[in-house]
């Protein structure tokens, strides 16, 4: 007998055991949560629950389902220990999880990628000249008068002006504005 096995302990092995497999279990959900979160936002568009109609609910069921599954894999994987007897399963699982990190290592690039891009395009000056274009022709179509109210505006500022400077009559220049 070695001198090892004179000291060792089965309950506190034991012990060790159980806390590293809860560990290795809170360590699962947290993955299972994270992932969940990248692939339901992912696939929805946000983590706007609030906002979403059916068809988001069903992608965030979706995602969740394929979040779980592998998950599941990479426990199995990660749980399993003995890769010598794992055989067909534990490839699949390794290949399983490499495909799924390498699905959310690229998506997060390329979600990044696109709310730069998008932040971008709407702090641009061309974008806010063409909104504000935008916005001058709906008011216009709003207000069928809209052209009336701006040139009487115009000319009651010129009448104004001409008052201040005393080359204007009063009654005439009221007179001029209800004619036109």
């Amino acid at each position: 007998m070695k001198n090892d096995d004179k000291n060792f302990n089965a309950g506190f092995a034991f012990a060790d055991y159980k806390q590293a497999g809860l560990l290795f279990l809170l360590g699962a959900m947290a993955a299972f949560l994270m992932s969940s979160y990248f692939m339901v936002s992912y696939a929805t568009g946000g983590i706007d629950f609030d906002k979403w109609t059916a068809m988001e609910w069903k992608y965030a069921i979706t995602a969740v389902m394929v979040t779980a599954v592998m998950t599941g894999f990479q426990f199995r994987l990660y749980g399993n220990g003995d890769m010598h007897g794992g055989g067909k399963v534990g490839v699949l699982a390794v290949v399983v999880a490499v495909a799924f990190s390498l699905l959310s290592e690229v998506g997060q690039g390329m979600e990044r990628d696109e709310v730069r891009m998008e932040t971008k395009s709407q702090e641009s000056p061309t974008y806010q000249a063409a909104l504000a274009a935008l916005g001058n022709s709906a008011s216009t179509s709003y207000n069928p008068y809209s052209a009336d109210l701006q040139a009487a505006e115009v000319k009651l500022a010129q009448c104004q002006a001409r008052l201040a400077q005393g080359k204007e009559n009063i009654v005439m220049a009221a007179r001029r504005v209800w004619m036109r």
